[in-house]
């Protein structure tokens, strides 16, 4: 849950929403099974999506909400794995709710899942022209790191390292 307090600029926070959905195909990653039900994913095209507007009297109703919205189940298989809600106070502040599975993202994604979202509202707030350009993308980072497997120089390096621990092994560190 993020607070703007200023008054918030409704459309402008949704194009900064669909901004961050578009531009990280990893939070269009959807779920299927195959006719073996074997699970797979994939990555569907960037369509606007349904962001309820809501409105609150105050934060302790907000928190209240928020706290049943982000405990609803997702359908996993073949839908979307994230959801927005963008609320209102009276004063006409207000900022958005977010959830997304954790199939798509961890703890450290949702905090940069926040703050890209507010830099493309302030930019798109004050015409500031906000890049569309996609962020790098996880299953780009995959198939280079499938490519480098099959590749001269990943044997080069595992023969370096495995030289390298032929009498002895690190230390392996605890938290």
């Amino acid at each position: 849950t993020v607070i703007l307090h200023e008054i918030l600029d409704v459309d402008a926070l949704k194009k900064a929403i669909y901004l961050f959905v578009q531009k990280n195909d990893a939070m269009r990653i959807q779920i299927t099974t195959d006719h073996l039900l074997n699970v797979k994913q994939y990555v569907v095209p960037f369509t606007p999506f349904p962001i309820e507007i809501v409105s609150f009297k105050n934060e302790d109703a907000l928190k209240k909400h928020a706290s049943v919205f982000v405990r609803q189940p997702f359908t996993v298989l073949d839908s979307s794995l994230f959801s927005f809600q963008i609320f209102l106070f009276p004063d006409g502040t207000g900022g958005f709710i977010g959830k997304a599975h954790h199939l798509l993202i961890d703890s450290w994604s949702s905090c940069s899942l926040g703050n890209e979202i507010l830099s493309n509202y302030y930019d798109l707030v004050h015409h500031i022209p906000v890049s569309s350009e996609a962020k790098p993308s996880y299953f780009d980072f995959m198939q280079s790191q499938a490519q480098y497997a099959k590749s001269q120089k990943y044997i080069a390096d595992q023969q370096f390292w495995q030289d390298k621990y032929t009498d002895t092994l690190p230390e392996v560190a605890s938290f």
